[in-house]
């Protein structure tokens, strides 16, 4: 295998949205972990999770887009500009043709499953949103940045569990 080097590094966690407040909440010791605030937990046996808290994707997503794309694109994109400014890399200065977007990740958009088998049960087909699709599957997060850098290289989701993150470093 050749050599990788990491560039720049963005961020989206439960310890925090930068890569230098993550470091800083894990050598203080800190838990991202807490009570379930995002919907009704009351039926549920677990309360408790590691949900990203304060993000503002406003940056990169205009409010109307924030409705549209899921959580899992907006933190994907947020992340990868993030990780690009980090780098000093403007993506459109690069060949476009010789750049390409490859993101890890467990799963996509669970909270558009959700919404919409629950929409789907509660008021029919014709109800669920045409952007369904698009906005679940876990390729989606590396089509959305690449559409946005212009990038037409190679374009595609790791999707392998615990070994996601070095199988993403593996295919870069």
């Amino acid at each position: 295998m050749e050599e990788v080097v990491i560039t720049g590094m963005g961020c989206v966690s439960a310890l925090g949205n930068t890569p230098d407040i993550l470091w800083d909440n894990l050598l203080q010791g800190k838990s991202g972990i807490a009570t379930i605030d995002r919907f009704d937990v009351s039926a549920c046996p677990i309360k408790i999770a590691a949900a990203v808290k304060e993000f503002d994707g406003s940056e990169y997503f205009s409010n109307r887009d924030q409705s549209r794309f899921s959580k899992c694109i907006q933190y994907a994109v947020y992340s990868a500009y993030k990780a690009l400014a980090n780098a000093g890399i403007d993506p459109k200065a690069e060949d476009p043709s010789r750049s390409g977007v490859i993101i890890g990740a467990g799963v996509g958009g669970m909270n558009m499953y959700s919404d919409s088998a629950v929409t789907l049960a509660n008021r029919g087909p014709s109800r669920v949103s045409p952007f369904f699709i698009p906005m679940a599957i876990v390729n989606m997060p590396a089509g959305e940045v690449s559409n946005r850098t212009g990038w037409m290289g190679p374009c595609f989701a790791v999707v392998s569990a615990c070994a996601t993150s070095n199988h993403s470093i593996a295919a870069a």
